[in-house]
């Protein structure tokens, strides 16, 4: 395994800088440019205890996904986070979810931390748009077409889904539509949707749709599929 010492992902390193009772210091080292952060959804999983939600943060904008602090150019971060748990112990595991850099997560090992498992924010984008899908036929009923699908992820909750709506002919779209997204989790239970309406007479051939701050009920990373399809308005 890599130690966390040797990591970067998106321009930051990760450093442990201090181990103590019911406390552990990370550093983010940020190599690139300045970027906004916070830890909202990160976690302790302790083998003794199990899961362990972040008692509390310093800097504590940190601890909630509308606030974070920014971490400039070539600058660094000093992170205080206070868990629950009686000791510290190999084996031990550090969910961190980092907004605007990506999920890292890191066990301990004879002593010191490595990385166990991690996802940058662009491949949890990618991951999201592997999952989209449309329906030809029905689109073409309505004289459209939908293409160029993609996903911002805003949050551990929070994305923006943006598609592009194209005229087959002249003459189309046919009726007044609206496009609607119906999210499902991997379960394949619907857990969000969103529509957006366009008048007939108002459609001119191409628009890009977007569907702006979708909170969902659970993290994105339980989205199993996104699904686009038109409907008569």
């Amino acid at each position: 395994m890599q130690k966390i010492n040797d990591f970067i992902m998106s321009n930051v390193s990760f450093e442990i800088i201090v181990e103590k009772h019911n406390c552990i210091v990370v550093r983010l080292l940020n190599s690139g440019k300045r970027i906004h952060t916070t830890l909202f959804g990160s976690r302790y999983i302790s083998i003794s205890q199990g899961v362990l939600q972040i008692d509390r943060i310093n800097p504590s904008d940190l601890e909630y996904e509308s606030l974070g602090q920014d971490i400039p150019e070539d600058s660094f971060l000093n992170i205080e986070m206070f868990f629950e748990f009686k000791n510290i112990q190999d084996g031990d595991r550090i969910e961190l979810k980092l907004q605007n850099i990506g999920e890292v997560t890191i066990i301990r090992n004879c002593n010191e931390w490595y990385i166990y498992d991690y996802c940058e924010k662009s491949q949890l984008e990618d991951k999201i748009n592997s999952v989209i899908e449309h329906f030809e036929a029905i689109e073409e009923k309505f004289g459209i077409t939908l293409q160029n699908f993609s996903v911002v992820i805003k949050g551990e909750k929070e994305i923006d889904l943006f598609c592009e709506v194209l005229s087959l002919s002249e003459k189309a779209p046919y009726y007044s539509f609206a496009i609607e997204v119906g999210i499902y989790d991997k379960m394949n239970k619907i857990i969000c949707s969103d529509s957006i309406r366009k008048e007939k007479s108002d459609f001119m051939g191409f628009e890009v749709f977007s569907y702006d701050s979708i909170y969902l009920p659970k993290p994105i990373t339980e989205i199993g599929r996104i699904v686009f399809y038109p409907t008569k308005i």
